[in-house]
Order: structure tokens, then sequence, then C-alpha cells
């Protein structure tokens, strides 16, 4: 323990809160800053500069005092470390850019730092449930702003959208450049829908599982549960919408085994039913009806579906695909249109986005060598969750089940997009590990009697 209950571990305590509170506000508060398009993308490092910041501090400290920075111990610390000197000898080798290889991996990692930091410094009890109910009060602070984009409209989504920015500042664009996306959307404070959604979904797991502890009456609980959904729905991820069925799933399956199986079996046949019979698809951007329609595989086959054809199964039998490419889309976009047969009607706009399909983005960037040591590491993680939660109790037991849940919606959302990436995913998705990890281990600062 590095600080113990020093003024140094209250400042991490108060830093981590703030962060919760602070990431899905992030792009709305910084667009009232009178600032240019490349001084707010620098704001919005804040985030993960603070984090930096905090475990260069705790370094410091560690070294100052000559005490040992705390580990959890487990396979998925070496899984870590080989795939972060791997990517970095890839980023130097390879002929892809050595800076691209470098933010790419700071993406990765940033908040995984978290597991680390938490683990070695905060040893107060309470943590846990006041870090929960800041993500929950947090979430659902965004339902509340949903609602006001549904009845609002347009106006009120301008209102609430993130800064324009130029193609020229960067190329973190955040999608609410035409006045369609937001008379189609909601997105609550949040840059992107995705983040939207997936933060809902956090909420929602909170609320499911710890029930009464963050909201005593099943009454207001079920206007909640609704509430979430219906905000879930109109953001217009298709992934989101579909991700928050597993937690409800297997909370229905808990409560009674048959009737979950016949609700889940019902809803999924008038699903079908409807969609391919009843329902109007819409566009791509409108409805989430739109995958029972005709247009859904030739909108694919522009997007997700293209990079895969014709980027990933070429690359299979490209002699990169051992060690990968390295981790640059500038590189990856002129070797596609040199090596690969890409066709006419899919732009190097579409190559850009390779990250969308992300779990195969890894493969092309790091090869089948630092995609398993990447996977190794993330399923050891899902591991370590679930021996924590059968033996956890109260808030603990809860918080490992969130986080499992987060953790499988993740494999299925990285197929359609870079979660890991995204900060309103990647960052309560480990805090919640980081949380779980560090009171759960042996040797950590809460003792077995004491209740959360």
């Amino acid at each position: 323990m590095i600080f113990g209950e020093s003024m140094g571990n209250r400042f991490i305590i108060w830093a981590l809160l703030f962060l919760i509170v602070y990431i899905p506000l992030e792009d709305f508060l910084l667009k009232i800053l009178p600032v240019p398009g490349a001084v707010y993308i620098i704001l919005r490092q804040g985030s993960e500069v603070i984090i930096y910041f905090l475990t260069a501090l705790v370094i410091y400290y560690s070294l100052l005092f000559k005490e040992k920075i705390t580990f959890i111990k487990g396979r998925h610390n070496l899984f870590l470390l080989v795939f972060c000197v791997y990517a970095i000898l890839i980023a130097f080798f390879s002929e892809s850019s050595f800076m691209a290889g470098i933010k790419n991996l700071k993406a990765m990692v940033r908040y995984i730092l978290l597991i680390y930091l938490i683990v070695a410094t905060i040893n107060y009890s309470k943590f846990p449930i006041l870090a929960i109910k800041c993500i929950f009060y947090s979430s659902l602070f965004q339902v509340f702003i949903g609602f006001l984009q549904i009845l609002g409209g347009t106006p009120v989504k301008k209102f609430f959208a993130p800064k324009e920015l130029e193609k020229t500042d960067t190329d973190l664009i955040t999608g609410f450049s035409t006045l369609d996306k937001l008379e189609v959307d909601i997105f609550g404070t949040i840059s992107t829908t995705i983040g939207y959604g997936f933060f809902l979904i956090v909420g929602l797991s909170l609320l499911l599982v710890l029930k009464e502890k963050l909201i005593k009456s099943r009454s207001i609980r079920y206007l909640i549960y609704t509430s979430f959904l219906i905000c879930i729905y109109y953001c217009g991820s298709r992934v989101a919408l579909l991700g928050a069925i597993i937690p409800i799933f297997h909370q229905l399956y808990k409560w009674d085994k048959k009737k979950s199986i016949f609700l889940i079996g019902f809803g999924s046949i008038f699903t079908l039913l409807y969609g391919f019979y009843v329902a109007d698809p819409g566009s791509s951007n409108v409805s989430f009806w739109f995958i029972f329609s005709e247009g859904f595989v030739g909108k694919l086959e522009l997007q997700r579906l293209g990079l895969l054809l014709f980027v990933f199964v070429p690359f299979l039998s490209d002699r990169h695909l051992l060690f990968g490419l390295g981790p640059d889309k500038d590189y990856l976009v002129g070797y596609a249109n040199s090596n690969f047969d890409i066709p006419f009607f899919f732009p190097d706009f579409y190559l850009y986005s390779i990250k969308d399909v992300y779990w195969f983005s890894l493969i092309i960037f790091y090869g089948v060598i630092g995609f398993l040591f990447f996977i190794a590491f993330y399923f050891e993680i899902l591991v370590g969750l679930l021996k924590r939660y059968k033996v956890s109790k109260s808030i603990l037991n809860g918080t490992a089940l969130v986080a499992i849940y987060l953790g499988l919606i993740m494999i299925p959302l990285n197929l359609f997009n870079q979660a890991l990436e995204i900060r309103q995913i990647s960052f309560y998705y480990w805090f919640l590990v980081a949380i779980v990890f560090s009171y759960t281990s042996p040797g950590s600062y809460i003792s077995k009697s004491e209740k959360l």
C-alpha cells in the first residue's frame, strides 16, 4: 500500500470519482470553451492524462518511500506485458509509422491501468459502493437528457451535441456533423451513440443486479428499467440494444428458468415476424428494423462486411499474417490498394474504418501472434471475474457479475465497433474490473468479515 490513509489516497479517490462523473459530460462541457478544434481534441485527452498522472504519482511515492507497488498476481499480467512489448516491437520494426503504433497501444491500454492503480492505492472500504452509485446516477442523468432529446427534438439535440470539428483538425470526428444525425438519434451528452448506448447498459446492469441497494422501491426500479430500454432503443445503436439482452436474459433466467426461456423464445419469434412482415425498415440510420430489409446486406457490403471480404480475407493468405502490418491506417490503405483486389465501389474512406471490425483489425495490425496475446489477457480477466463472482459477497458479488456482463457484451460488440477504445465503454468496464480485483483478491484491503 503506497498511501495508506494519507492525503494522497484521498486525492486519488476523489480524482477517480471525478472521472466517473466527468467522462460522460466531457464533450458537452468542453464545447462551452471558446477554443479551436485542435485544442479541443487535446483537452479531450484529459481523462487519460489524469490516469497517467495518478499512475506516475504512485510510482514516484513508491520510489520515495521505498515501498513495493501492490499487484494482483495472475497470468493476465504476463499476457498484457508480453502484448505491450510485442506491440512496441511491431511499431518499431514494421514499415508502418512508429508514432501510429504507440498511439494505438495507448488507446488500447490507457484504462487498463485502472486495475493496477486502484489495487496499489485505494484501501477505503466504502469506495466500491460510492463509485458504483456515482456510475449509476451518472447513467440515470443521461437517461434524463435522452428523454429531453426525444421530447425536444433537434433544437435540444443541437444544444447537447459535441463541438463540430473540421476534418483538418483530427481524425477524431464526432459523427454529429449533419442535421440528419441530430434528427434521428439521441446521445445524451456523449459524442457517440454506441458510447451512449453502452453507458446506459452499464447503469441498467447495475440496477438489475444490485436492485434495492441502488433503488429501494420496486415500482420505481421497473420504471427506470423501462426508461433505460427506451433510451437505448432511441439512441439508434442496434448492437447496444441487442447487447442489453445479455443482462436482462440472465436476470430472468435466475428468476425463473422456464419462464425466461419462454419469454426470450416468444420475444425472438415476435421480433422476427414483426421485423420481416410488419415493421417499416426505414434506413440504416433510422430504425432497428432495417436489419430485416433487403438493403441491409448491401449496406453491410459497403461497411463492415466489405472490410472482411475485401481486406481481412485476402490478408489471411498474406505474408504478414503471423506478425501483422502494424497499427497504421495510412500504411494499411496503401498496402491494401497495392496488394489486394479492392473493388472500385469500396473507396479508401471505408478502409480507414478498419477498426469497425475491431477483433479482425487486431489480427491485421498485430498478426496472429499479437492477437493471441491480447485475447489471452482479455479472457484471463473474464476467468478472474468469474472466480471472484463465485466467492464474493454483497456489493462485490454484484459488481463482478456486472463486469462479466460487460466483458461478454464487448465480445460481439467489437465485431461491429472499436468498443474497447471508446472511453465511455472502456473506462467503465476496466473500472469495475479494477474494483472487483482490488477488493476480492488475497491481500486485499477489505476484511472478509466487513460488510460492504
